[in-house]
């Protein structure tokens, strides 16, 4: 008992630096931006800042639909194996 908090209190934490294919991603992702903002106007600047700023709310409402879709899926087949 002892000794596993003597290893929880010595634990150091360590600041990595950014991945060296960090930098490329960035660029590509501005790239593709770019791309489409030369491709389908204003429009798609607006797309990306909703996404980028409601990726949480969507990632939400997408997990509980999913979740719904499987219990929905379970109980159907449940019900079948019963009646």
């Amino acid at each position: 008992m002892k000794s596993t908090e003597k290893n929880n209190r010595n634990q150091k934490t360590s600041n990595l630096p950014l991945s060296i294919g960090a930098g490329a991603r960035f660029g590509l992702k501005i790239g593709a931006i770019a791309v489409g903002f030369c491709l389908f106007g204003n429009g798609f600047i607006w797309v990306v800042l909703a996404l980028f700023f409601c990726s949480n709310l969507l990632r939400g409402i997408l997990s509980c639909l999913l979740s719904f879709v499987v219990l929905i899926g379970f109980f159907s087949f449940l019900l079948s194996l019963i009646f």
